[in-house]
């Protein structure tokens, strides 16, 4: 039971990482003239949110507990890399003014740090299940 719970936090979670940045927590516009870095954070982060949901509605319906040891062990990965997205592989704009900065960057770091808290929480509740059978 709360693998599943745990997995369903993951999924919203991941879901709220694809879709946030296009439309919760907005980054820049696009124009003609130019498309700002966090145009890409955003679109990396659909990416990354979609994969953390499929891993997670795979945790949801493992059945082998070294398979979802490794599934949450991928999803702590993919938590860092959501953190790392906006600070170190892409970034966001450089003006702290800008809603990217001060909105998007922040919500997608907590995200990553919440999905990795999840990660090693699961992680350990599969290590402990293993050890009860």
């Amino acid at each position: 039971m709360r693998r599943k719970i745990i997995s369903i936090l993951i999924i919203l979670i991941g879901l709220l990482v694809a879709i946030g940045p296009q439309f919760i927590f907005p980054v820049c516009k696009v124009t003609s003239e130019m498309v700002m870095r966090c145009h890409y954070t955003a679109m990396m982060s659909i990416g990354l949110g979609i994969a953390l949901a499929i891993i997670a509605i795979l945790i949801f319906l493992g059945k082998s507990v070294p398979y979802i040891k490794a599934l949450y062990l991928t999803a702590g990965i993919f938590g860092a890399l959501i953190i790392a997205t906006p600070t170190i592989l892409i970034g966001v704009c450089d003006s702290p003014m800008m809603h990217c900065h001060t909105m998007t960057r922040p919500i997608l770091i907590l995200l990553g740090v919440l999905t990795i808290v999840l990660s090693l929480i699961g992680y350990l509740y599969a290590r402990i299940e293993r050890h009860e059978k």
